[in-house]
């Protein structure tokens, strides 16, 4: 029996392991491996809804959080996206009109007294 080289503690064989991997050798054996084995199915297809239904409500999540991105980055930078509501006709404290009517402002009047 040649020996084999094992990495760690996970590729040592339980007995468990031996006696599932030897060949059925009688009715009994194999309808409890096929019980043995519907049952494991059934554990996975419900550990993949769970997975399924997890992944759905993180890609809803996520969505949300890209809007929630898109406008705080319109707000912070409108020149990438376009003028902020509320941006246009910055006038002069003297009463002029725009300051510069090719470039829009993307600041708010501030009044300060001394």
């Amino acid at each position: 029996m040649a020996s084999r080289h094992y990495r760690g503690m996970r590729d040592i064989p339980t007995i468990q392991e031996q006696r599932n991997r030897s060949p059925l050798l009688s009715r009994e054996q194999a309808v409890t491996e096929m019980a043995r084995l519907e049952h494991e199915k059934a554990r996975l297809l419900r550990e993949l809804k769970t997975w399924l239904d997890n992944e759905a409500r993180t890609n809803k999540r996520l969505q949300q959080v890209e809007q929630k991105l898109a406008t705080v980055q319109a707000f912070l930078f409108p020149e990438i996206v376009g003028e902020t509501p509320g941006s246009e006709g910055h006038r002069m404290p003297n009463g002029q009109g725009d300051i510069d009517d090719q470039q829009p402002r993307n600041w708010k009047e501030v009044r300060l007294e001394y």
